[in-house]
């Protein structure tokens, strides 16, 4: 377990605060000091007949000149009592808003305990207490949390006899305990328990792989085979796998699928192909490997499973090529800037579109740039876990790398709604020099987008290949070619994310 030091409290500071009504400080000003949370160790119990959550959160921060910590926590969870291992401590919950007041400031590290109660209401994202299960989703916050965690955890679970579960790190207790603990940095924790699951372990590539399912129907050492290519293959082309183990859950009663450190909570089946699996896993990289200030991470996760499945040649997992296809058809209940897509974006936008949207910006700049800025994305993370991404500076890297041509690629798809609209107009005509004129008028719906358009003529016998950049409203272009042109093809291999794409053939007189 994590160290415990005892904790001291004052008296005469918090009943003056108390009794002044006096509000918080204000959160200081961009440029003061600020602090981290650097480990974690929570002991969470549960009243399964009322759905309450009984948690003792213990914080090691760090800082240096902080006297008010603010954090977040589910609005229908209430923080009974708070201690701190030394000087003292007083806390404000206003809804999701948990403000704590230390004196002395920090200096240093410290230690807070926070005794936690109570339920999730409907807002809740997917968490649930019930005799049927237990979801704890860090999009719910569970736990007291606040941007840029990156941290030690180590927790424990009290559950009935029979029951079995799911957490992050590497298990940790007495056998047949429920216990964690890890002591590579963990971004975002997340546990499931059931009552009905088994669990079985086995090895992706050399990470402990932990399988949970209903009366074991899911066994580990069967699906290391899906496994283990997405896994090495998104570490080899970003960064390696950070964290302890890796542990699912799989079952319907799930509801929807949640992602944090280390653990993967599906709800439906084992995957049965490499491209389900590297589905599951994209978020391990993007989300928690590297994390954002929006949901617009979400789409490099679902770009980087098609990046995947191109390059091993396998088709898309069923249900991303789904999302792809309602979003295409105009299938959305609300379409939004992938920039501005929050956790109740519909998934059909912020991973349909998404998962197009940075192949798109790759295709409109030189690969070999676009790749070398996502492996420096990766590395300077490794400097600085903690930070989240703005949009603003992941356009800035890639901008830089691209020389320039980033920036208005990716405000094209990820600040607009919408997908490109384009016709393809071929006029033939007899060259005055021999051989065959072919007129090309591209029409694309306003607004226009940048796109390398590939084009081919065909005629008797022969083919004409051709790639358009494209950026206005109209563009033409003519080729002589030494046949006659029968018919144009607009992009051969379906590389562009368009909603309508028309081909044909005019009279050329």
């Amino acid at each position: 377990m994590l160290p415990h030091p005892r904790r001291a409290r004052g008296a005469v500071f918090p009943i003056l605060w108390l009794l002044s009504g006096a509000a918080l400080p204000a959160v200081p000003a961009p440029g003061e000091p600020a602090f981290r949370v650097g480990a974690m160790e929570l002991d969470l119990g549960f009243d399964l007949e009322h759905g309450v959550l009984e948690q003792t959160a213990r914080l090691w921060v760090e800082g240096h000149g902080v006297s008010e910590l603010r954090f977040e926590i589910h609005e229908g969870l209430l923080v009974e009592r708070s201690s701190a291992s030394s000087g003292v401590i007083e806390h404000r919950k206003i809804g999701s808003r948990l403000r704590a007041l230390v004196h002395p400031p920090l200096d240093g590290r410290r230690e807070l305990t926070f005794r936690i109660r109570g339920t999730f209401n409907t807002q809740a994202r997917a968490s649930r207490i019930t005799t049927s299960g237990i979801v704890l989703d860090p999009a719910d916050r569970w736990y007291p949390w606040v941007p840029g965690t990156w941290a030690r955890a180590a927790l424990r679970l009290r559950l009935p006899e029979g029951w079995t579960a799911v957490g992050p790190g590497v298990p940790a207790g007495p056998p047949g305990s429920h216990g964690w603990r890890s002591d590579r940095p963990l971004r975002e924790l997340a546990v499931a328990a059931r009552p009905r699951w088994r669990l079985s372990q086995g090895r992706v590539v050399q990470t402990p792989f932990y399988a949970a399912s209903p009366e074991g129907e899911a066994k580990a050492e069967e699906l290391v085979a899906h496994f283990a290519d997405p896994f090495a293959w998104f570490a080899g082309a970003l960064a390696a796998y950070p964290f302890e183990s890796l542990q699912v859950a799989f079952d319907p009663w799930l509801e929807r699928s949640v992602h944090a450190s280390g653990v993967v909570l599906w709800p439906g089946p084992p995957p049965g192909t490499r491209a389900e699996a590297a589905d599951m896993l994209a978020d391990q990289w993007f989300g928690q490997r590297v994390s954002a200030t929006g949901a617009w991470i979400e789409a490099f996760a679902a770009w980087q499973v098609a990046t995947y499945c191109r390059d091993r040649g396998l088709a898309l997992p069923p249900r991303l090529a789904e999302l792809r296809r309602l979003y295409l058809e105009g299938s959305v209940a609300k379409d939004v800037p992938l920039r501005a897509a929050d956790a109740r974006t519909d998934p059909v936008v912020l991973r349909g579109k998404g998962s197009a949207a940075p192949e798109m910006v790759r295709l409109g700049v030189e690969s070999r740039k676009f790749f070398a800025a996502l492996r420096d994305w990766f590395l300077q993370t490794e400097t600085d876990h903690a930070h989240p991404w703005t949009f603003e500076e992941v356009v800035a890297l890639f901008d830089a790398r691209t020389e320039n041509r980033a920036e208005h690629l990716f405000a094209q798809w990820f600040e607009r709604t919408g997908a490109p609209e384009i016709e393809v107009e071929l006029r033939a005509f007899p060259a005055a020099e021999g051989g065959w004129r072919a007129d090309i008028a591209v029409i694309q719906a306003s607004p226009p987008y940048t796109l390398p358009l590939e084009v081919i003529l065909h005629g008797p016998g022969a083919v004409h290949q051709e790639t358009i950049e494209i950026e206005q409203a109209q563009t033409r272009v003519f080729y002589v070619v030494p046949f006659r042109p029968a018919r144009v093809e607009a992009d051969p291999q379906g590389k562009l994310f368009v909603r309508r794409l028309v081909a044909r053939l005019r009279d050329g007189r």
